[in-house]
């Protein structure tokens, strides 16, 4: 949330040629409501299990650079998936960042006061870790340091791991 993945994601996929998805949108297209609805009428228990779902359908299918939620990584499926059939690149953002990307959080159903960012890092952060293939900081970087770095990253280890 706020690292920068729904505007760097479509950069790469433009430099790479490769379509661009992001699973919040699939969700919303899926649902015909926008997320923070879905988690207002619905709850994030199944918000999340539409995350999945879809998440591990664009996995399954052809190449493709994918935006996934910030919780997408609490799925043991997803973590499993992200793993073995993706090159995982974790774009890194500290929490003050976060919330000044973040603004007021409107149609963030999880964007809070510092405190509950800071308890959804501590609980998130272990599982991007151990899921990423590359690491990117983007606090205090412009978007296209942080495209550059994630290119590189992509090339180097995602590149090799395909076998190009």
């Amino acid at each position: 949330m706020g690292a920068g993945k729904s505007t760097v994601g479509p950069l790469l996929a433009m430099a790479l040629g490769m379509p661009f998805q992001d699973s919040d949108t699939l969700v919303s297209a899926k649902e015909a409501s926008p997320v923070a609805d879905i988690f207002v009428h619905h709850g994030e228990c199944y918000f999340r299990e539409l995350e999945e779902s879809v998440i591990l359908e664009v996995l399954r299918g052809p190449r493709t650079i994918l935006a996934t939620g910030g919780g997408a990584i609490l799925s043991e499926a997803v973590r499993h998936a992200l793993r073995q059939r993706s090159c995982c690149v974790y774009l890194q953002v500290d929490i003050q960042e976060q919330k000044h990307r973040l603004g007021s959080g409107i149609g963030r159903p999880l964007a809070g006061e510092e405190e509950h960012l800071q308890r959804l890092q501590r609980i998130r952060e272990p599982h991007y870790r151990a899921v990423a293939h590359a690491m990117v900081p983007t606090s205090g970087r412009s978007i296209q340091e942080v495209s550059a770095e994630v290119m590189v990253r992509y090339k180097a280890h995602c590149l090799l791991c395909a076998g190009q």
